[in-house]
């Protein structure tokens, strides 16, 4: 004869398995959802280089084609100006709601004015591999790297 606790613990083994199993193992080697994502995204190295090509021709302290007020007084020149905007406008492991990659990939105030960025105007968008590098580097905790 089982005892009572026995068929109290049942249900609470089988929802474990079955989070294992649906989950994973927790396995370093297991995949995210993004599995074109690259491993180790370095932010001086990959990512500040794609910003200052894309964004730093207008976000720039000196010499902006544009006053400082349509840039939001938003700079991208150098590692310190991007770890300011994160917490805020990019948030660390969820690139999926960051500001900065919503307004990279799409028209968030239609008729509002120019809010994709670069403004199709000024420079060419980033291409799909560069956000996805961009997005890895926040997934991963937009670290100073």
């Amino acid at each position: 004869m089982k005892s009572i606790l026995y068929y109290r613990l049942r249900p609470i083994h089988m929802m474990l398995v079955l989070s294992i199993f649906v989950t994973g193992c927790g396995d370093e080697n297991s995949t995210s959802d993004n599995d074109d994502a690259p491993a180790g995204v370095s932010l001086s190295g990959d990512v500040l280089p794609l910003i200052l090509e894309s964004c730093g021709g207008c976000h720039k302290r000196m010499g902006a084609p544009f006053p400082n007020a349509v840039a939001n007084e938003v700079y991208y020149e150098d590692v310190e100006d991007i770890l300011g905007l994160v917490g805020s406008f990019i948030i660390a492991g969820d690139s999926a709601n960051s500001g900065f990659v919503a307004i990279l990939t799409q028209d968030l105030a239609v008729g509002q004015g120019p809010t994709l960025m670069p403004p199709p105007d000024r420079a060419e968008p980033m291409g799909e591999s560069q956000v996805t590098l961009i997005k890895a580097w926040i997934d991963q905790g937009a670290k100073n790297n």
